[in-house]
């Protein structure tokens, strides 16, 4: 059966929707089963579906204050939320459903200008990879960090500038 709750879509195609998160931009689904979506407004959102019938019922605040926060990955039980200027490792010690326990990973990131970082990723190597944005179109970076993929181990050790040449790498 096709369902189509919004807009339009191409014949055989189905669309519902599983929450609402005002100006998503990340997304990762967490050890716990739960989605959990960080907001340009500055706070990380968990979503469970407690019933399975494909839409979530709960949406929590998992962590707020956060400026821009655009990237998510998890590692184990921990957090990863790149945002304006660092990155930063949450986790729920307490088990109430909100993060608890804050540790800056990287800080004093460039943030400023027409992009900044944006998606994170776990790599095999164990590494987790940044997208890190150029401050401009068309002009010479002052920090040799825009434009770049950067990496860096979950502790924050080896930070390290690992591909260059990029305008606006997004996940």
């Amino acid at each position: 059966n096709t369902v189509v709750e919004r807009g339009t879509l191409a014949p055989g195609f189905s669309l519902t929707v599983y929450g609402e998160v005002p100006k998503p931009t990340s997304l990762s689904f967490g050890p716990d089963g739960r989605l959990y979506v960080a907001s340009g407004y500055g706070v990380v959102y968990a979503l469970a579906d407690a019933d399975g019938d494909h839409r979530a019922e709960t949406r929590i605040q998992f962590a707020a204050n956060l400026p821009v926060p655009l990237g998510l990955a998890w590692v184990t039980d921990t957090l990863f939320v790149s945002y304006q200027g660092a990155v930063a490792a949450l986790r729920d010690t307490d088990g109430n459903g909100a993060a608890d326990n804050t540790r800056l990973v990287v800080t004093g990131l460039p943030s400023l200008g027409l992009h900044q970082h944006d998606g994170l990723a776990l790599g095999a190597d164990g590494y987790l990879y940044l997208g890190q944005g150029s401050t401009c179109d068309h002009c010479r970076e002052r920090d040799a960090r825009n434009g770049t993929i950067l990496r860096f181990r979950p502790s924050g050790a080896e930070f390290s500038v690992y591909a260059t040449g990029m305008r606006n790498p997004y996940d």
